[in-house]
């Protein structure tokens, strides 16, 4: 893998153009907003939740516009594996649906990728694959045309656990929300996102923490109770076992 990153737009008109593509794979995962790809002559607006391909050499064109507030992540990569992957992609860009389990994961791609610390290689190449198998199994899912109706609650249950992270989190009041039972939302969420609610709610909740740490002066007591984590002991016990790091350590390797 060559490179990769998160990209945030917002006021300004970017983009690229490559007639002659690039010598690699290059992958485009739109999270939010959309971004505007020419193929064969043919604007397209790709919304969220939306993956982007370009195999090597193909003509690239694509533009983010300013008045949309867009996030997107890129990786550019090779390998013999990518051929057998990719040999039944006929389309070019893919809706993949909500899935925060691929989100994660490119974070994950990314902050590895940029810390470059021992062994960054080796798990980088093994969350790629693992990004690009997801990717072939939502594909797949989309394609079956797979229980949308339950898919679309899934979505906004995803969307309302972003929002209220902070706040006690009850499985039970998900499923009454969305009229089914605990068993089957627990069911049908994990199917869509990958993990379970608990730990779809814990991961935001120790990103959140990731950003305060990095981007403000808070007191790691104060942090806890802003994720939504009353105890300070178990948020610091929480976030090392998912990040390797206690909170005071995470916060010294950004400074």
């Amino acid at each position: 893998m060559s490179e990769c990153n998160i990209q945030n737009i917002d006021g300004v008109d970017t983009g690229s153009l490559r007639p002659d593509g690039r010598s690699d794979y290059h992958i485009l995962y739109i999270v939010k907003g959309s971004c505007f790809v020419n193929l064969h002559g043919k604007e397209y607006e790709v919304k969220e939740d939306s993956i982007i391909l370009y195999l090597p050499y193909e003509y690239q064109e694509y533009t983010y516009k300013k008045e949309i507030k867009t996030k997107s992540y890129f990786v550019h990569f090779q390998g013999s594996i990518c051929e057998s992957l990719f040999k039944d992609y006929d389309e070019r860009i893919m809706y993949i649906g909500k899935n925060a389990k691929t989100e994660r994961l490119f974070e994950s791609l990314v902050e590895e990728h940029q810390l470059k610390m021992m062994g960054y290689e080796e798990i980088c190449s093994s969350l790629l694959l693992t990004i690009i198998s997801y990717i072939t199994r939502e594909k797949n899912c989309i394609s079956k045309n797979l229980n949308t109706s339950s898919n679309e609650k899934i979505a906004e249950a995803c969307a309302e656990i972003r929002r209220n992270y902070y706040k006690v989190f009850l499985i039970s009041d998900y499923a009454k929300m969305y009229n089914m039972s605990i068993s089957r939302f627990s069911h049908l969420f994990k199917h869509m996102t990958g993990t379970s609610p608990n730990k779809y709610v814990n991961e935001i909740r120790i990103e959140k923490a990731k950003e305060m740490l990095i981007n403000t002066n808070y007191p790691i007591c104060e942090i806890a109770q802003r994720v939504g984590m009353q105890s300070q002991s178990y948020f610091s016990k929480n976030f090392k076992k998912h990040t390797m790091y206690s909170p005071i350590e995470y916060r010294e390797m950004f400074k």
